[in-house]
């Protein structure tokens, strides 16, 4: 052996260890990420924009229809936010998954402003809605890098992390709309 290459193993092995800090969610991760909250929030829009017709076709009022969307929107990125930002906090640390929870959230701001401006519900109530999914999707992922950082294996994390998204998604399913900010 060439006394160069210890010299040069240890080089990339600090290099490696040095950027493994340094991870970022990456082009393709931010495409998931985009894409789950996009397919969250359309079934959404398309149910808001058939209720809202029908109801206009009737003579009925709107705001109803608006709150219940408003109410459902909430309650599916709630159930699908843990087991994005919890899960990809755990592989891969707290900056990519609040990027991807966030990511994930914003979406949907269009349409519940929509939705919102269609209904009877508070402003308040909707600010703290929204609130909650924003700190939510901060600090699940700080949750998957303290599994990660506790467990030590990535494998035994990942495991982890999605236990804890399926039983929080399950508590949000229980709980209904009774965890949102709008009465049941």
């Amino acid at each position: 052996m060439r006394p160069a290459e210890p010299v040069a193993e240890a080089a990339a092995g600090t290099a490696q260890i040095a950027t493994r800090g340094r991870r970022s969610l990456g082009r393709n991760g931010l495409r998931l990420a985009l894409g789950t909250g996009m397919i969250t929030a359309l079934p959404v829009a398309l149910w808001w924009l058939g209720g809202t017709r029908l109801a206009l076709a009737q003579g009925a009022d709107t705001a109803r229809v608006s709150a219940v969307a408003l109410q459902l929107l909430w309650l599916l990125r709630a159930l699908g936010l843990p087991l994005l930002a919890l899960r990809v906090g755990a592989l891969s640390g707290w900056g990519p998954g609040s990027a991807a929870g966030l990511v994930a959230l914003a979406p949907a701001w269009p349409l519940a402003a929509l939705v919102w401006s269609a209904s009877s519900v508070p402003a308040a109530s909707l600010l703290i809605a929204e609130g909650l999914l924003v700190g939510a999707a901060l600090v699940l992922p700080l949750a998957g890098a303290g599994l990660n950082r506790v467990l030590q294996r990535t494998s035994m994390a990942d495991a982890a992390a999605t236990a804890a998204a399926v039983a929080l998604a399950a508590a949000v399913w229980a709980g209904g709309a009774g965890l949102g900010p709008w009465p049941r």
